[in-house]
């Protein structure tokens, strides 16, 4: 088996568990989704950070950041916040067997985007597992019987569910909170 093969299912394991621990610290009602991701980032800095320091890299990390290829990963790491921090606030307002599969379509856009700017490859058979990740995250995005037999779409649906008190836990006393 390809090592990268392994790193993604110690990605993927990962990613499983954080869902895991995220859900049960918004849940406990004392910390907000924000104190949690603070924690959990920190925490994937002082490591990546420690990794780059244990590679002799940096030196060129802290004095070469003009470097084209820094640049794309500063990109990366909005994009990264932007991803991490909306997968945090969406488990903090519903249900993770919702909120995961939706998130996880990032695969089939990654893979769509890669195909489109990098030029990699898209064999058939890869293609054909891509849809069967559409089909299968995709129903909670999709149109539902609502109310008066009307359809609505499912995360309509939700969204009357949370103003009706489901899904979030009362987090009011943390606004009280002095930085």
């Amino acid at each position: 088996m390809q090592s990268y093969i392994l790193w993604a299912l110690l990605g993927m394991a990962g990613y499983s568990f954080m869902t895991l621990f995220v859900k049960i610290a918004e849940r406990s009602g004392t910390a907000s989704t924000y104190m949690v991701l603070a924690v959990s980032t920190t925490i994937v800095s002082i490591f990546a950070i420690a990794v780059v320091g244990m590679r002799g890299e940096l030196k060129s990390l802290l004095f070469e950041l003009e470097r084209p290829a820094l640049l794309w990963a500063f990109a990366g790491g909005i994009a990264l916040t932007i991803a991490v921090s909306s997968l945090f606030h969406a488990l903090s307002l519903g249900p993770a067997n919702v909120v995961v599969p939706i998130y996880g379509m990032f695969i089939v856009g990654g893979a769509l985007l890669g195909v489109l700017f990098l030029e990699e490859p898209m064999p058939w058979h890869k293609v054909v597992g891509l849809l069967a990740a559409v089909v299968g995250g995709g129903p909670d995005l999709a149109l539902t019987s609502g109310r008066n037999g009307r359809r609505t779409p499912r995360l309509a649906l939700y969204s009357a569910h949370l103003k009706q008190g489901g899904y979030r836990h009362d987090q009011s006393h943390l606004s009280d909170r002095r930085a």
